[in-house]
């Protein structure tokens, strides 16, 4: 049998193997706090905390936004003494290039892998890497939520049941001498994969309809889940002691250390087609909704309709289109970047599916989904044109670039109008002008969210998440700029804004923590009049700062 989506529990999920619920979310018992500890890689970690900021305290303690970046579990487990190989071979082979035969004579040393450990080790650092990406995959989509669609059903589906065989293939892996330890804990996570393959499929076949069975079942699936994660960061730890299955560590023999690889080029270039075509689907949306309807025959305006769905529609499905692309090491922080944007894409192109359906008649909800809508869209835009940055500090696809910088024009700001601020006091302003009416705005869509009531969907409290956390990092982002000379007075209410935001942030936090110990106690009702008032007081710090904008000429 299919089982249906709502059946399939994605919400179970965000409670057995995140262990988290959205904030806004009705909240029951068993929620646990999860740390780096529970990750086998920090872009697992990285979408949980994307997905549920609140759990910023265990995953993010330094507050940088990412995930687990600390040295720790996330790059294997924290007790396992690097120094110390079990049974392999030792003398840190890592500091010598495992393929530079000018270092390593061919009858040296016994302690040095031999080439069937080194074909060995290969062979299961490409089977952990599988896992990895299959395993950090699940967890992806289990914290979607209720925003996981059909689609990411039986994408979960085909990886877990799949794992069920998984001893078989582990098994037509020969074991190599002096590594008896790593196959040994390889074969042990290959049995508990196929544990929780097994158990994913008695957890399928259960009738949709019977939600105690189902609970049951998937906590188990989950143990076993959890078991393989730690299961592939101890058989990692056991490869990197013995050296590793990588490439020499100073880079590529004949070429400087900073110069991408053959691999990083080519990845370089297939992110920058995939760019340069979201930008023009971009840019064709943004051509598209210019159009004035009224001058446009009926015909002309069904088919630029049926354009704009058929551009959405590709935007749904991206996520899994930039997940087949595979960044090389030294790409770490392109490859994040770009599967953020990719995710938003997808978002955006639900959301746009979600507008469209909704009757022509219903206006106001036409309108909030449509908000809803652009904002993503804004924020995809954002995020394309930071990868852009990335591939370009890279050195884009082709290199950095050999053109004169001295025959491009330069925008002199001794050219501009004496009257209008000048360089540095005119970027400044912008910046300034241009955050503050963000998170002015976030408080506006804030406010709307809320004014939903019950009718608040998993998008909705998702989107709630990230302006709660756009709000604690106000400061932090005020602060990183500099007041040119005489503008000190815009700095200072700049960052008294930042902070009034951090205190609702703080407040809304508070608000959440009474609300599951109490919904109808004084201290719940404190909380939320303190949020309240701290919104209110971020607004009318936000008019003075406005003025005080006009005022210097932004």
């Amino acid at each position: 049998m299919t089982k249906r989506l709502a059946g399939l529990r994605l919400g179970v999920f965000l409670l057995f193997l995140a262990g988290l619920l959205s904030p806004f979310a009705a909240t029951g018992a068993g929620a646990q706090e999860l740390t780096c500890d529970d990750f086998n890689s920090q872009r697992a970690a990285q979408a949980v905390l994307d997905a549920d900021p609140s759990s910023a305290e265990s995953l993010d303690p330094d507050g940088d936004g990412e995930a687990c970046n600390e040295d720790g579990p996330v790059d294997g487990p924290a007790d396992e003494p690097a120094d110390e190989p079990a049974d392999g071979p030792s003398d840190n082979p890592a500091d010598e290039p495992a393929d530079d035969p000018v270092d390593e004579p061919a009858d040296g040393p016994g302690d040095e892998p031999s080439a069937d450990g080194d074909a060995y080790l290969a062979d299961i650092q490409a089977e952990l890497d599988t896992l990895q990406g299959q395993t950090d995959r699940v967890l992806e989509i289990s914290v979607l939520g209720e925003a996981a669609t059909q689609d990411d059903a039986t994408e979960l589906n085909d990886i877990a049941s799949g794992w069920a065989d998984y001893p078989d293939i582990a098994a037509g892996i020969e074991e190599a001498e002096g590594y008896e330890e790593i196959h040994e804990a390889y074969l042990d996570l290959a049995d508990t994969v196929g544990e929780a393959g097994e158990l994913w499929d008695v957890y399928w076949a259960i009738p949709a309809e019977n939600d105690d069975e189902e609970l049951v079942a998937i906590e188990d699936f989950t143990v076993a889940y959890t078991d393989a994660l730690d299961q592939i960061a101890e058989v990692q730890a056991l490869v990197d002691d013995a050296g590793g299955a990588t490439t020499p560590v100073d880079g590529p023999l004949d070429g400087p250390e900073d110069e991408p690889s053959a691999d990083g080029d080519a990845y370089v270039e297939d992110v920058q087609a995939e760019l340069d075509a979201l930008s023009s689907s971009f840019d064709r949306y943004v051509e598209i909704q210019a159009e004035d309807i009224e001058d446009l025959s009926q015909s002309e305006a069904q088919d630029l309709a049926e354009e704009l769905n058929e551009i959405a529609a590709t935007w749904v499905d991206y996520p899994d289109v930039a997940f087949e692309l595979v960044a090389p090491e030294g790409y770490e922080d392109v490859e994040d970047a770009y599967l953020d944007l990719a995710d938003t894409v997808g978002e955006t192109g639900e959301l746009w599916e979600a507008y469209w359906a909704i009757p022509a008649e219903d206006d106001d909800e036409e309108q909030v989904a449509f908000d809803a809508f652009s904002d993503a869209f804004a924020d995809a835009q954002d995020q394309l044109a930071e990868v852009q940055d990335l591939l370009d500090e890279a050195g884009g696809p082709t290199g950095p670039s050999t053109d004169d910088p001295a025959e491009e024009p330069t925008d002199d700001p001794a050219d501009e109008p004496a009257d209008e601020p000048a360089g540095d006091d005119a970027d400044y302003l912008a910046t300034v002008s241009e955050t503050a009416a963000d998170w002015q705005a976030s408080i506006d869509r804030f406010s709307e969210i809320l004014a939903l009531g019950a009718d608040i969907t998993e998008d909705d409290a998702v989107e709630l998440a990230e302006i709660i956390e756009s709000w604690a990092s106000a400061p932090d982002v005020a602060a990183e700029l500099d007041a040119p000379a005489g503008l000190e007075d815009i700095q200072t209410a700049y960052e008294d804004f930042a902070d009034e935001l951090t205190t609702a942030a703080d407040a809304i936090a508070e608000y959440q923590e009474q609300l599951e110990i109490d919904p109808e106690s004084a201290e719940t009702e404190a909380a939320f009049t303190d949020f309240i008032l701290a919104v209110a007081s971020a607004q009318s710090l936000y008019t003075e700062l406005e003025e005080l904008l006009a005022d210097a000429g932004a």
